[in-house]
């Protein structure tokens, strides 16, 4: 359990960049899959994943509400896009960039979750081997 308050307010602030990150990565991989690859299935699994980081995050509203409460935009520094966040050649490179975004943030919420509720952290582990699985699936269609 996280114990002092400023580590319990950056503790939830990762778990907020990390829930937006997993969200938004999986929101354009879903993007190519219905628009550009016209995957009507792949697309539903993509959604299906980004879906249940929502209900997961939600079994404990307690989380989801103090996640929110400790966002701060302004102040943060990673907000400015890298250079290697600049640069995308192809569609499969955004592809490829969004997964690897959400496995991530997968991760660092599965860890950080851990200090909080080990329950919610197995189950950000098991969805992040849902988006490994489906990583591999879908790199077949490119």
């Amino acid at each position: 359990m996280v114990k002092k308050n400023i580590e319990y307010k950056r503790v939830y602030r990762v778990i907020d960049v990390n829930l937006n990150r997993a969200r938004e990565g999986l929101r354009v991989c879903e993007d190519v899959a219905r628009f550009i690859l016209s995957g009507k299935d792949l697309a539903k699994k993509i959604r299906s994943i980004r879906q249940s980081i929502t209900r997961t995050i939600k079994v404990n509203p307690e989380i989801f509400r103090q996640a929110i409460s400790c966002r701060d935009t302004n102040t943060d520094f990673g907000r400015q896009a890298d250079y290697l966040e600049k640069k995308r050649d192809s569609v499969s490179d955004t592809f490829a960039a969004n997964f690897q975004r959400a496995k991530e943030a997968a991760r660092a919420l599965e860890e950080f979750t851990k200090l909080i509720d080990k329950n919610i952290s197995n189950k950000f582990k098991r969805i992040r081997f849902r988006i490994y699985s489906l990583e591999k699936e879908t790199f077949k269609k490119f």
